[in-house]
């Protein structure tokens, strides 16, 4: 299956364009939902066009390899106290955030003090990481529980004419 999956990212990455990206000028916000390290994420968010795009690509990717997945839940997400959408998408992708559940961003870090925040936003704009940049390339990785990714392959997007 993983050759099928490469073959498929591969087709995908020469017709996908790059896509610009714009960080919007206010920093976001999210609990963790006790999935990852639990506490507020503070996030660079992207404008809406850019958001867009990126959702529609990952939409076209999941829609293509979603039949290759081993249908087991990651144990990350077990007796989690994520809503109902999120459950779905977990079961029916393996991963809850999928389309519009789906919040592309950057992450700064994640935090147990929301003074730590408060001072973070006070001492720095959203603006000081904005200039271009774009998403170029397609990544697979492999996942192990409990050791980081490892990465199989790039695929690089056309570059706009």
């Amino acid at each position: 299956n993983l050759h099928k999956i490469q073959k498929i990212l591969q087709n995908m990455s020469s017709k996908e364009k790059v896509i610009p990206l714009i960080i919007s000028n206010k920093y976001h916000e999210f609990e963790e939902q006790g999935l990852i390290g639990g506490g507020t994420s503070l996030a660079l968010k992207f404008d809406p066009e850019s958001i867009k795009k990126i959702i529609s690509l990952q939409g076209k990717i999941v829609k293509k390899i979603n039949k290759f997945r081993k249908k087991n839940i990651h144990p990350r997400y077990e007796n989690n106290t994520l809503s109902k959408p999120f459950i779905q998408n977990l079961k029916k992708y393996g991963y809850p955030f999928i389309g519009k559940l789906f919040t592309p961003h950057i992450s700064l870090g994640s935090f147990n003090n929301m003074e730590m925040i408060k001072k973070i936003k006070e001492l720095c704009s959203p603006q000081i990481f904005s200039g271009p940049s774009k998403l170029t390339n397609l990544s697979l990785y492999k996942l192990h529980i409990g050791d980081k990714p490892e990465l199989i392959r790039d695929f690089e997007l056309q570059q706009l004419l």
